[in-house]
């Protein structure tokens, strides 16, 4: 198997380790991956980096109420720190 990620020494080795650390935290910054839609499914607070790469975006957006996307339609070097940490204080 390949090599483990650490977060604040947790290692992460399988899928399941994602899944509880995701359980453990409050809220949630991420681009939009399969961490986000855990986090959705734990009905955390999430804060979504996505780029605008399809008119199908509430089809892949994740399934929660208590989340806010911040969607760029290029980069993500184009959303400002100042944009997310809005999101983050809608949430």
């Amino acid at each position: 198997s390949g090599a483990a990620i650490k977060v604040n020494n947790i290692q992460i080795e399988k899928i399941d380790d994602v899944v509880s650390l995701v359980n453990h935290c409050d809220k949630l910054i991420s681009v939009d991956t399969a961490v986000v839609h855990i986090a959705a499914a734990f009905d955390k607070p999430i804060v979504v980096l996505i780029k605008r790469f399809t008119d199908n975006l509430n089809k892949f957006a994740p399934l929660s109420s208590n989340c806010q996307l911040v969607i760029t339609q290029h980069n993500f070097e184009n959303i400002t720190s100042q944009e997310v940490i809005e999101a983050y204080q809608n949430l």
